[in-house]
């Protein structure tokens, strides 16, 4: 800019004046693009929706011969997809055009202006040339940042959707106290509500370190709430929880999970071989893993394997029936040799053999607080629990 002030101070004003004229494509496209690129957006989560949905539920999209309906909701979200697309693709390709064409006028007004110089003997054609080279080096990078200027404002609600999904959520756990777990777990007038809805309403309860207790009653009482409350799932309760004396508030929360082990009804396994899904590659040694197996009742079935624990389970599980699975994930959590243990339905999805046979085994280990969130109200079974909490309402 510098060395074309100095060659000829017209030129870099005529050009500078041809350069304001991109300055308007930004005004002109910017917030056109903006509303399709926000359209383009919704409608990309419409489609992930719509592919999760028929993706997911396809056993019922097949046995009720909905088939037909399914590839033609599919076909027309996605066609709807692919036009915002060629929208905002469009958008962007005649704002790039404008943006070139406009940059080479300036060149070549640049040339008309340099050339009348040259032909009136006020300017050589060195110094011409000269001036062309370095026009161009200054008039390509600013036509390039002022046709990136609409793409920029273009984007702008995408930026705003990722800042407002990413943005950290500010925990009411601050505390930085250890915590430990040697007599109880006890729950002071808790209440906990999910936004206007209230699940949980002054519940007082204590789990001495050791015993069993079952959790029952009617779905959505609030069980599976409580569990994830016991372990600092959620801060925005009222009331208190203590680990011993000391409020959960007031602990490390990113160490409480040290001191318990959660089985789902849903069993994650990770394709790899059963001895890693067990260890989750941490260092064991070879009685540690023969006490998870013999306590969750694994060994029996790993040993009749040709392959024993270097047996793939294939994808989450896949090569392994539904009770295998989950003696392995209760064989995962025992051999953490934590103090708690939550069986959150854990056996439900299991035949009732299975279920009652890994419920005693987990009853007859002596060092083990276990709270087990079941439907399963067998006699026999919540017999040998230390206690019954019945929640409801």
């Amino acid at each position: 800019m510098i060395a074309l002030i100095y060659t000829s101070p017209l030129i870099t004003a005529v050009m500078v004046v041809c350069l304001l004229d991109l300055i308007i494509i930004p005004s002109i496209f910017g917030k056109p693009l903006q509303k399709r690129q926000d359209q383009l957006s919704q409608d990309y989560t419409s489609l992930t929706v719509r592919l999760k949905d028929l993706l997911s539920g396809y056993e019922v999209i097949q046995s009720f011969q909905m088939l037909p309906f399914a590839g033609k909701s599919f076909c027309q979200q996605n066609e709807n997809t692919a036009k915002s697309k060629f929208s905002v693709n469009k958008l962007y390709a005649v704002n790039e055009g404008i943006s070139v064409v406009l940059g080479a006028g300036t060149q070549f007004v640049n040339l008309i202006v340099a050339a009348y110089f040259v032909l009136n003997g006020e300017m050589t054609a060195g110094v011409m040339l000269a001036l062309l080279q370095l026009s161009g080096t200054f008039v390509q990078p600013a036509a390039m940042i002022l046709e990136s200027l609409p793409k920029i404002q273009g984007a702008q609600p995408i930026v705003a959707l990722m800042n407002e999904l990413s943005a950290p959520v500010i925990s009411p756990f601050k505390g930085t106290e250890a915590p430990s777990f040697e007599k109880a777990i006890q729950l002071k007038q808790l209440a906990f509500s999910y936004e206007d809805k209230p699940v949980i309403n002054q519940l007082s309860l204590t789990l001495e370190k050791n015993k069993k207790y079952a959790l029952v009653g009617p779905s959505g009482c609030g069980k599976t709430t409580l569990a994830r409350l016991i372990t600092a799932n959620f801060g925005d309760y009222r009331g208190a929880i203590y680990y011993d004396a000391k409020e959960l508030k007031q602990l490390d929360v990113h160490q409480i999970p040290q001191h318990y082990s959660m089985i789902h009804q849903s069993v994650y396994m990770f394709d790899e071989s059963i001895g890693e899904n067990i260890t989750l590659h941490q260092e064991r040694s070879t009685g540690e893993i023969s006490n998870a197996l013999l306590a969750s009742g694994a060994k029996t079935f790993i040993d009749q394997l040709p392959d024993g624990l270097e047996t793939s389970v294939g994808e989450n599980g896949n090569n392994l029936p539904g009770g295998q699975k989950q003696r392995v994930a209760v064989a995962r959590a025992l051999i953490q040799n934590k103090p708690f243990l939550i069986l959150d339905e854990g056996t439900s999805a299991v035949d009732s053999k299975t279920a009652y046979d890994i419920e005693g085994r987990l009853l007859q280990l002596p060092d083990l607080t276990l709270l087990t969130i079941t439907h399963n109200l067998n006699e026999n079974l919540l017999r040998r629990y230390d206690a019954i909490i019945y929640m409801d309402e």
